[in-house]
């Protein structure tokens, strides 16, 4: 097999994107840091390095049946904060994006 039909040598070469995680409502209601072991989550910092993670988008999503109408703005607010300070927590390993020029 050459490397090009080899998996794994594509995985590794690849700029690899996930375009959805959930996290930021661990950061928010468990007080969980990123650089910290999973503990039942799905995504930390070490699982992010180990498969080849390149770039995550945190999902900001509020469910609207628990926050209703004007507490539902307040919790987005709370959500962008909380993903905000893993990366102040944490700057030797995580950088804002806010452009594909900085991915």
């Amino acid at each position: 097999m050459s490397q090009s039909q080899d998996p794994q040598a594509v995985h590794a070469s690849a700029i690899v994107i996930d375009t959805h995680a959930d996290t930021p409502q661990r950061f928010v209601d468990e007080h969980w840091d990123f650089t910290d072991p999973l503990n039942g989550g799905m995504l930390n910092y070490d699982s992010a390095r180990k498969g080849n993670l390149d770039a995550q988008f945190f999902s900001i999503w509020v469910d609207p049946g628990q926050y209703p109408a004007n507490a539902s703005a307040r919790r987005t607010l709370e959500l962008i904060d909380g993903t905000l300070q893993q990366v102040r927590k944490n700057t030797d390993k995580l950088a804002p994006c806010t452009t594909s020029d900085q991915m």
